[in-house]
């Protein structure tokens, strides 16, 4: 009957409800604390953050795309996990005087000096191991459930018409 077809589907959108991943909230937490770490610019240095950036883009991706896999989730987690430990601190340069020294008058400033101490390496998107994964990771739970609603939905058409004759 038409009541059965109808319990059938909520009992499917509410399988594929439970479908959704629960690391998608540790994702959003995480995509969070890295946004914070970006308006770090005084303790990361510029190549390190925009690495960063790269990865909670990728991250953002993930969970605007509701398709994504559990397994597109935790890719996201774990290399959002691995930009953030790759954050290089930028190295105070200690140059403040002792007042031992004196100038002509010539130069102005507190004496300290910060300068980024490039990304060591760890942040090169152009590393194909480093880089955000891209390409069609289509998921198939979507389809997968659609077809298995238009079986039943079949089914119960076959059902319904046999009970009519």
């Amino acid at each position: 009957t038409a009541a059965e077809v109808s319990a059938a589907i909520q009992q499917l959108d509410g399988a594929r409800q439970g479908l959704v991943p629960a690391n998608r909230e540790t994702l959003v937490n995480l995509v969070a604390d890295a946004n914070a770490k970006l308006n770090e610019t005084d303790k990361y240095t510029g190549t390190s953050l925009a690495n960063l950036k790269t990865y909670i883009d990728a991250a953002d991706a993930v969970l605007k795309n509701s398709a994504s896999t559990p397994a597109q989730i935790q890719t996201a987690i774990d290399e959002l996990n691995q930009a953030i430990a790759a954050l290089d601190e930028i190295e105070q340069g200690g140059q403040t005087g002792d007042g031992g020294e004196t100038g002509d008058g010539d130069q102005t400033g507190d004496g300290s000096q910060t300068g980024d101490k490039g990304d060591g390496g760890k942040g090169d998107v152009s590393d194909p191991d480093k880089a955000p994964q891209t390409g069609d990771n289509t998921n198939i739970v979507g389809p997968v459930v659609g077809v298995v609603i238009a079986l039943l939905l079949a089914a119960a058409i076959v059902i319904i018409r046999k009970k009519r004759k």
